[in-house]
């Protein structure tokens, strides 16, 4: 009976709060296995590849747009966007993407590579903290992709890098941040 009710418990409880899907974003990635997003920046002049990423779409895109602020961290040499795909723009004030048909980015689609060299500011050196972020395209003012079939724009998150690792945090107790609201 008691697990009868608890089973019954849990039912309403997703029903009441489904499972939320990924959302959509794009997301520059410092390694092409598409898993380190924040690192401590190379040493300046280190020759390197930026991976720029689509995910969470939950239907076929058939093109994408956004731009990359990569705040003087890395010094831009060339876009080069995924084969088989071709772009317009370049990435520093929008680049727009299209894949020639539609193309499932559900998973990590990778859009575009940027080459370019290093040349990172010191980690919190003037209060300054090194950034690679993706932003809206210069023209739509949006970060979107064309969702196929029925074509209509879905906007998509920007991802942010760290340069410094992970950011540092001071270390506090709960009755100090608590107070922070009183």
């Amino acid at each position: 009976m008691k697990t009868s009710f608890a089973l019954l418990l849990l039912g309403l409880s997703l029903l009441a709060h489904p499972a939320r899907a990924q959302a959509p974003t794009v997301q520059v990635y410092l390694d092409s296995q598409f898993q380190v997003v924040h690192r401590t920046c190379p040493p300046d002049g280190t020759l390197d590849t930026l991976y720029v990423v689509a995910s969470g779409f939950t239907s076929p895109i058939t093109d994408i747009e956004y731009s990359v602020n990569l705040f003087g961290n890395f010094i831009f040499v060339q876009d080069l966007v995924a084969t088989g795909f071709s772009g317009t723009g370049y990435s520093g004030v929008g680049i727009r993407v299209d894949f020639g048909g539609p193309t499932n980015a559900h998973g990590n689609l990778l859009v575009q590579r940027i080459h370019g060299f290093w040349t990172c500011q010191p980690c919190g050196g003037g209060g300054f903290w090194p950034f690679i972020v993706v932003e809206p395209h210069n023209e739509s003012g949006k970060i979107q992709a064309t969702r196929w079939p029925d074509l209509t724009k879905v906007e998509a998150a920007g991802g942010v890098n760290s340069l410094c690792g992970v950011l540092p945090t001071a270390p506090t107790t709960w009755g100090r941040i608590k107070a922070l609201y009183r």
